[in-house]
């Protein structure tokens, strides 16, 4: 592939191989110094969309310590 298409998304990791997404790892409350760095902090919420579910090379999905999930990810 030659890029890293993930290389500046936070908590997003891609396949070396094929270049797409693999793992997306958010936890809602952190206290990363990236979130300093950026002047917003690390409370995040909101909506999934079911598309997630869709993704055929995501391994990983992590999103803990969220608050106000608006949507329910299905398995």
């Amino acid at each position: 592939m030659g890029s890293n298409c993930c290389l500046n998304w936070y908590g997003i990791s891609c396949d070396a191989t094929t270049g797409r997404v693999s793992d997306i790892n958010l936890h809602g409350e952190s206290e990363d110094p990236i979130f300093e760095k950026v002047g917003r902090s690390g409370y995040m919420n909101g909506k999934f969309s079911p598309a997630i579910c869709g993704v055929d090379t995501l391994t990983t999905l992590v999103v803990a310590d969220w608050k106000d999930i608006v949507e329910e990810i299905l398995a």
